[in-house]
């Protein structure tokens, strides 16, 4: 019973609370109206349903702390008004299109609250644009035109997972951003990536031997600053060839003392490798009948 009543309280709640995306969330008379009549059952039959709901996205998505509570009004208030219908259509498939219909209403504002930190729903770039807004200093207008982007990104994803729109995610970025700005970005973006392949060249060297005479401080730091501008030039540069490949080949020419070394172990790998394979068919060419 107390489980209940603190349900019926939470719904009290959002039956008054809004969001920024709230404008079509609003109940309609019909649902009002179940809701008051049926209050007790409705308690009842959804309390499992919006506590397994909620927790289907908790365990999925990292949420922030002070968005749970909000995240919680909207999962509820979502599944209230599903569970409403069940008392005015008698239909069948038109009870599961209003129910469909629903869902996606409130997909874009449980979305906004996610996509800061959880970069694999939208674009990644422009996730971590919107998780990092207060040190970038975004004001509200900027925060909007890329909450908004990142929500037709992520409809779009959601419909098609192999959709493509690196390009269109890095003009966002650019139409808001200073240069400064999305390097910051894109440095947090590839920060991880970037240290893994410099670790990969490090202990490439090291089973070879060859890193007795370097100093690995330095060289880590020249190795990790290499592959953070390499990666960073993919993404800032995506969609123009020629500036990529202009910048991507003034880079190369500059490479570590590292990289280089161990272009010479590959290198010395690939000719052995080929040495193999030619005395291999010369003696499968010898002994052919």
């Amino acid at each position: 019973m107390k489980r209940i009543l603190c349900l019926l309280i939470i719904v009290c709640g959002i039956l008054s609370s809004r969001c920024v995306f709230a404008q079509s969330l609003s109940f309609t008379k019909e649902e009002k109206n179940v809701i008051k009549k049926r209050n007790g059952a409705l308690g009842q039959s959804t309390q499992i349903v919006c506590e397994d709901a909620l927790a289907s996205i908790r365990i999925k998505y990292r949420v922030a702390s002070k968005d749970k509570e909000h995240l919680a009004k909207l999962i509820y208030d979502r599944e209230f008004r599903k569970l409403a219908h069940n008392y005015i259509e008698n239909n069948p498939i038109q009870r599961m299109k209003e129910k469909m219909r629903i869902d996606s209403l409130f997909q874009d504002s449980i979305d906004a609250l996610l996509i800061p930190y959880n970069h694999d729903i939208s674009g990644k770039c422009i996730s971590i644009a919107l998780q990092f807004s207060d040190n970038l200093k975004l004001n509200s207008k900027k925060r909007k035109f890329l909450m908004d982007k990142a929500l037709s990104f992520a409809r779009r994803k959601r419909q098609n997972p192999t959709v493509l729109y690196a390009k269109e995610e890095m003009d966002a970025l650019k139409k808001t951003l200073s240069r400064k700005q999305i390097e910051d970005i894109l440095n947090e973006k590839n920060r991880i990536d970037a240290s893994v392949s410099a670790r990969r060249i490090w202990s490439d060297l090291e089973k070879a031997k060859l890193t007795e005479e370097l100093d690995s401080a330095n060289q880590m730091y020249l190795l990790n600053k290499y592959f953070s501008l390499d990666m960073m030039y993919h993404d800032y540069y995506v969609g123009d060839d020629e500036a990529m490949r202009n910048n991507l080949d003034e880079l190369y020419k500059h490479r570590p003392t590292a990289i280089r070394m161990h272009e010479a172990i590959e290198n010395r790998k690939r000719i052995e490798k080929s040495a193999k394979e030619e005395k291999k068919k010369k003696v499968s060419d010898t002994f052919a009948w």
